[in-house]
């Protein structure tokens, strides 16, 4: 199983480019470059997506700050703010959105990385999901889950990483991945939000 994916909002070519190569090389996928808004929410649409880079100051036919709006009515996922501006109104528009993260250019890729690690952790923390016991989830599925994949399955409901859970259980990185596979196969989805969407249509 590939990495989480990821669509990069940014007008500038050059930049988004410099932006894609450097999230491949840490194992994100990047399912697509959207250079205004209208190219976003059609790639939104068309793919399952963790988490999106939004640029504030897209020029066309609405800015960063309004599509992040209709990322959270239509889809609901993490997204992290690419800007160069830092000044106090742009703040407010920002922590009115519910951003999980504001990044000022120029950055280093370190610190792209870290906002991106941080946001999809603090994403699945907020989410609120009851309690689900296993034998509720195995009735809804085809083929039940596993003790193990179970056990992978509240971790990443907690918000960890691939690297977090696979240190917390002892086990490699593709041994993760891999149980991540099984579950997203079983339960016919795509993408951490999917899940966590799949398992609150259960509780």
């Amino acid at each position: 199983m590939k990495g989480r994916s990821v669509l990069i909002v940014e007008d500038e070519p050059i930049v988004a480019e410099d932006i894609r190569e450097s999230l491949e090389e840490v194992g994100f996928r990047v399912v697509g470059v959207a250079y205004d808004s209208e190219d976003a929410l059609d790639l939104l649409g068309k793919h399952s997506i963790d988490i999106a880079l939004l640029d504030i100051t897209l020029s066309r036919p609405m800015e960063g700050i309004d599509l992040a709006n209709q990322i959270n009515k239509k889809h609901p996922m993490p997204f992290v703010f690419l800007t160069a501006l830092s000044d106090q109104s742009t703040l407010e528009a920002v922590r009115e959105t519910l951003a999980m993260g504001y990044l000022v250019k120029p950055f280093r890729p370190a610190e792209l990385h870290t906002a991106l690690e941080l946001a999809l952790s603090n994403y699945y923390r907020q989410q609120e999901v009851e309690p689900l016991s296993r034998d509720t989830l195995n009735r809804s599925l085809v083929e039940p889950v596993s003790k193990r994949e179970w056990e992978v399955l509240q971790l990443l409901l907690a918000g960890k990483s691939n690297q977090e859970i696979a240190s917390e259980l002892f086990v490699s990185i593709n041994t993760v991945k891999t149980h991540l596979s099984r579950l997203y196969g079983k339960m016919e989805v795509d993408s951490r939000a999917q899940v966590l969407a799949y398992v609150n249509s259960l509780v």
